[in-house]
């Protein structure tokens, strides 16, 4: 799971707070976390933004973060800390599990693409395909769903094409045919449009790519934590214990 919680140790300041600051510490930290978790939020967003070329909003807006949960002296919750994290990120098709090499660095996993070649023999589990010049996109910079799925069609990986939400596509590319070509027809491994006698090159096989650290997930969350959670959990305290003055008069001495 790609996520970080934001928690803080608040109860080293009660010796130094009234009796009435002292009951509102729990509540105050709960929203003084949640807020931290929200500015993370936003911090993170930010740095897609900046690091990745044109990240799809469904990228950026699939992290969000789970509010705090503090005991209030009932006995039905406990407390928690907030936690930030990308929606869904155990399924492999997730922002959170796709971002994990650009976080951690490393190789990356099997695309489902990928994944549905190797299942049909068609790749090996060592094999990756990386785009080439006639690889097609679409007006987001994605792989194009249709011409994925004439690849597996022509290729014969059947069942995932016949599934793919984009067959309506498949007769505007009837024309169209591909193939897997490598050393023994000279030119280099990979998926090949066949067009007219030409060999357009759409994906390159190869190795495991590797990347290199370039999403500063948990450095950007620990810096905002550091910076904004006092500033927030002293405006909540405050804003908590004058509500609580303005309920109860005989609190105003206090």
């Amino acid at each position: 799971m790609l996520s970080i919680e934001v928690k803080t140790n608040a109860a080293q300041l009660h010796q130094r707070l009234t009796e009435v600051q002292q009951r509102k510490v729990p509540w105050a930290t709960k929203q003084a976390l949640d807020r931290t978790a929200a500015d993370i939020v936003a911090a993170e967003r930010e740095e897609m933004r900046r690091v990745f070329k044109a990240p799809r909003a469904w990228t950026t807006d699939s992290l969000t973060y789970e509010p705090a949960t503090y005991d209030n002296g009932s006995g039905k919750q406990r407390n928690r800390p907030a936690l930030v994290r990308f929606k869904e990120d155990d399924r492999r098709n997730s922002a959170g599990f796709y971002l994990r090499p650009q976080v951690f660095g490393g190789g990356r996993e099997h695309t489902p693409f990928e994944r549905a070649l190797i299942r049909f023999g068609r790749l090996g589990r060592a094999d990756y395909l990386v785009p080439g010049k006639y690889a097609e996109r679409d007006a987001r910079g994605d792989l194009a769903p249709g011409q994925i799925t004439k690849i597996l069609s022509d290729l014969q990986s059947l069942e995932m094409a016949v599934r793919s939400h984009n067959w309506r596509d498949r007769g505007a590319r009837r024309g169209q045919q591909y193939a897997l070509l490598g050393s023994t027809q000279g030119v280099p491994r990979g998926i090949y449009r066949v067009d007219s006698g030409r060999r357009l090159l759409c994906f390159l096989i190869v190795s495991q790519p590797q990347y290199t650290t370039r999403f500063d997930f948990q450095g950007i969350a620990r810096r905002v934590l550091d910076g904004n959670f006092a500033r927030h959990f002293r405006a909540e305290l405050a804003k908590s214990v004058a509500e609580s003055k303005m309920r109860h008069p005989e609190m105003r001495t206090a």
